[in-house]
């Protein structure tokens, strides 16, 4: 089993409900380094700001991925189902000759911020090996 990033630090700055909104995200990356990204939420409410945490977690995984390869999010949505909350996250992997689709879902803990990261990266983390490695040319597998 190969790299998984842990995360180091997951926050937002700026009003609540408020567009403008930064969030921004750290998490280690392949050698132990740290990766972070930031992302500005344009719009209102916490279904826009799930999004701007997803895409600061994609945009921070980037600089890891072999050349060609990207990541954007599709979706993050938080569920309850029963008395569980969910969040769930569609991630597209792009490739030089391919667009794949990913999904992950985590149950939500006391901070809803850190399960949207989590989601993104149980969406990724089978793939995050190819995506970073030489063997990145076939993720149909």
């Amino acid at each position: 089993m190969g790299w998984r990033p842990k995360i180091v630090s997951v926050k937002v700055s700026g009003g609540a409900g408020a567009s403008g909104r930064v969030a921004h995200v750290v998490l280690t990356g392949p050698q132990g380094e740290k990766v972070e990204a930031s992302w500005i939420d344009e719009g209102k409410g916490p279904a826009s700001l799930r999004r701007a945490i997803g895409q600061a977690t994609v945009h921070a995984l980037g600089p890891c991925l072999q050349p060609g390869y990207s990541l954007s999010v599709e979706s993050v949505s938080a569920l309850k189902i029963g008395s569980r909350r969910i969040v769930t996250a569609v991630i597209k992997v792009i490739s030089p000759t391919s667009e794949d689709v990913l999904t992950g879902a985590v149950l939500t803990s006391e901070n809803p911020d850190m399960a949207v990261v989590k989601a993104v990266l149980d969406a990724l983390n089978r793939r995050l090996d190819r995506l970073t490695s030489d063997a990145a040319e076939d993720l149909s597998s």
